[in-house]
């Protein structure tokens, strides 16, 4: 499906500039002009964004669609701004706690690729059980979140009163 091969290759580029960046950073060789192409790579995600989710959103429902954005998207920019803020104010101008985190930004980047990489296969898995589709879903509900309905929705729905 397109949309899973869309949502790949960007996360692919995603990490590809951070890690890229990061690199640069550690060794403090990053230039004005790094920073520009890692802030478009950047860019090019975040024009990205709210169409892959609403995509996500239509065939997969509103959990992955969340999972994409406080998952996924949220371990990317976390690494961001770790990155980021060493690169503006230098590894050495930073306190012990930011130092800290940034030690550990290489880990927090391999995270967040191991945890995009696991929602890009939940995906294609769903693809293949032919899970996927608004024409799958009543009322954006699968098996998978079937413990979210509340007992005001069930009384509701067996009484055909729409909410």
């Amino acid at each position: 499906m397109a949309v899973v091969e869309q949502l790949g290759n960007a996360v692919d580029k995603r990490l590809i500039a951070e890690r890229r960046f990061l690199s640069l950073v550690n060794k403090q060789s990053a230039s004005d002009e790094a920073f520009k192409e890692y802030s478009m790579a950047v860019d090019d995600w975040m024009g990205q964004f709210s169409s892959l989710k609403t995509k996500i959103y239509l065939f997969f429902g509103r959990t992955s669609s969340v999972h994409f954005e406080e998952i996924v998207h949220r371990g990317l920019r976390n690494a961001s701004a770790i990155i980021i803020r060493t690169y503006d104010y230098g590894f050495e101008n930073l306190n012990t706690r930011d130092k800290k985190e940034h030690a550990l930004v290489q880990n927090n980047l391999s995270h967040a690729g191991y945890q995009a990489f696991k929602f890009i296969n939940k995906l294609n898995d769903e693809i293949v059980d032919n899970k996927f589709g608004t024409v799958q879903y009543i009322d954006d509900l699968n098996g998978y979140d079937i413990n979210l309905i509340s007992r005001t929705y069930l009384i509701l729905r067996l009484f055909g009163i729409k909410s």
